[in-house]
């Protein structure tokens, strides 16, 4: 009777293995190419963020320069209204 459990143990876990062997066949990779791909899709996403936050500081100090040549635009602007007033008083 010993004998026969211990049989039916190892067809059990025989089982268990042909089972999880089966499922992972039918996903095509191991947990271990799984691992790797997560790995890799990280890498990506860290990649495209660290890109993301370079065009966005690269756009703030657009939008600072695009700021700073209005405002000297409005001063030559004040400064050009002001020679001509000048100008025109002789």
């Amino acid at each position: 009777m010993q004998d026969f459990e211990r049989r039916n143990l190892d067809l059990k876990i025989e089982y268990k293995k042909l089972y999880f062997s089966v499922r992972t066949a039918g996903l095509g990779k191991t947990s271990e190419q799984w691992c790797q791909e997560i790995k890799e899709e990280k890498i990506k996403a860290d990649r495209w963020e660290r890109k993301f936050q370079e065009a966005q500081m690269r756009n703030e100090a657009l939008e600072r320069s695009l700021s700073e040549s209005r405002n000297e635009k409005g001063e030559l602007k004040a400064r050009v209204a002001e020679l001509e007033k000048t100008l025109h008083q002789y």
